[in-house]
């Protein structure tokens, strides 16, 4: 009980210093100023974030202005000419003619930082200079484009019919591939079945990575992901047996729906397609004026970044304030693709978002993003009295698409509890759900000081039958775990 009462004191110790990573206070929206802690939020890493911190004071820069639109600077760099440093204060987005490929780099994040503890360090001016202007103009051209639908078809009715042909002809030849992978495929598994789990504890790589190779060659990348994953499963403990059955039976599944695919519902075979390994294109959906749209006030409640095979997967959930609906964009990122980011956790988009066709919508992509916000303009539309209601949101959701897996909840009533040395979720009724167990301790550490004094309302993602943690709302706040 003492060591307990000792913990105790100490996450309380801890409070204060952990809410001050506050993002987003509830009040009125007066103009985007960002706050030290928020900037901390927008850091791509650490390294980032401890180089801009070197960089925050007058003595930085050679110059640094702003006006009502955006900031900018100029820092003496590795060459003769100085970087440019752009923040766009508007729709937030940065740029810099630095040869950094993080978003923000250490420039951007210093001339934020400058601002936030340095007000004087900024000169207000009317106009912009044209590398600036350049680049807002260019941008507001993009905004303007995206809302934009073309009634000049270039092409002749004959360029059109040819080109309507090859595709189809192109879509039956990979339909053909696919469908022999599939039968493979499924020989494959059975063959598993029937030497029993065991025998894979035998199985050289060569075993798992031919039979992933057959499916890229069958078109079918989204399969081939699967026994990757399978691949990767730790046969020396006891506890592999259960999930690795479970993976089997999903993928089963998945095969015999896609040989249903013609009997489903239309959104369901858009998913079905999507696991097997076909791509939906973000520009053909934002200009799809028949694709799912909804136009809010979005809360990015959370950031989740892995590297897969050098590509770097980013992911940003979103809540919608008055809609109440959970959104994913979802963004890929190589040495040679570099993106300009417009969002950040922690931040509220004022934005229509298209949703790609699901049987569960979510992945989404912005069709057109008008605000940024630094406050929060209002809670939530509605929240799930505990995890029993939220269960039985996962359990609809998995009705509806039983290979849907992240499920965004909010829940009213949550505290973090230490139970046999694991981490769990505790709500005002006494059930309890397991805490991922890939949540940092970092994390862990900010979520038990937020909560410690009193139960709060926790967004949070379920997740393989765990939950990880976001965000707290506190008092008309909120703070990312």
């Amino acid at each position: 009980m003492e060591s307990q009462n000792l913990l105790v004191n100490f996450y309380k110790s801890n409070i204060n210093s952990q809410k001050k990573r506050l993002i987003l206070p509830f009040e009125k929206q007066k103009k985007l100023n960002f706050t030290e802690p928020q900037i901390i939020a927008m850091a791509p890493d650490d390294a980032s974030l401890k180089a801009g911190r070197s960089l925050a004071h007058r003595g930085a820069w050679l110059s640094s202005d702003s006006n009502d639109r955006a900031l900018w600077g100029e820092i003496k760099g590795s060459g003769s000419k100085p970087y440019q440093t752009q923040v766009d204060i508007i729709n937030l987005a940065f740029k810099c003619s630095c040869p950094s490929r993080k978003f923000p780099c250490k420039h951007g994040i210093g001339l934020l930082l400058l601002v936030a503890t340095d007000a004087n360090a900024i000169t207000q001016h009317t106009s912009a200079p044209e590398w600036v202007a350049e680049w807002l103009d260019k941008r507001n051209s993009k905004i303007d484009k995206s809302t934009e639908i073309s009634s000049v078809n270039e092409r002749s009715p004959e360029a059109i019919a040819a080109l309507e042909k090859g595709k189809l002809k192109r879509a039956n030849d990979r339909r053909n591939q696919v469908d022999a992978g599939v039968e493979e495929l499924q020989l494959w598994l059975k063959d598993i079945a029937k030497n029993g789990l065991l025998s894979l504890r035998n199985k050289d790589y060569p075993y798992f990575s031919r039979a992933a190779a057959r499916m890229v060659d069958a078109k079918a990348s989204g399969l081939a992901n699967w026994i990757k994953t399978l691949a990767n499963t730790d046969f020396s403990g006891n506890s592999w047996h259960k999930p690795t059955l479970a993976h089997i039976a999903k993928l089963y599944l998945l095969l015999n729906a896609y040989k249903n695919l013609d009997h489903l519902d239309p959104a369901l075979q858009t998913n079905i397609l999507n696991l097997i390994g076909w791509n939906q294109s973000p520009k053909e959906l934002v200009e799809n004026a028949e694709a799912l749209t909804i136009k809010d006030n979005w809360l990015v409640i959370g950031h989740e970044e892995e590297t897969i095979d050098d590509i770097v997967v980013q992911r940003y959930w979103l809540l919608g304030l008055h809609s109440n609906q959970t959104a994913l964009i979802l963004n890929f990122v190589t040495r040679f693709s570099p993106i300009e980011m417009t969002i950040f956790a922690g931040t509220v988009i004022q934005a229509e978002l298209a949703f790609f066709p699901s049987a569960i919508p979510l992945r989404a992509v912005i069709k057109n993003q008008t605000a940024v916000h630094n406050v929060l303009p209002s809670m939530p539309a509605s929240t799930c009295s505990n995890l029993t209601q939220a269960l039985e949101t996962v359990a609809t959701h998995l009705q509806a698409f039983p290979f849907f897996n992240d499920h965004i909840v909010t829940i009213d009533g949550l505290t973090l509890i230490d139970w046999n040395d694991n981490m769990y979720v505790h709500d005002n009724t006494g059930h309890i759900i397991k805490v991922n167990d890939e949540m940092s301790e970092e994390k862990i550490w900010n979520w038990m000081a937020l909560c410690i004094e009193s139960p709060l309302t926790t967004v949070g993602i379920i997740r393989d039958n765990t939950f990880c943690g976001l965000g707290i709302f506190d008092k008309n706040k909120y703070f990312l775990i």
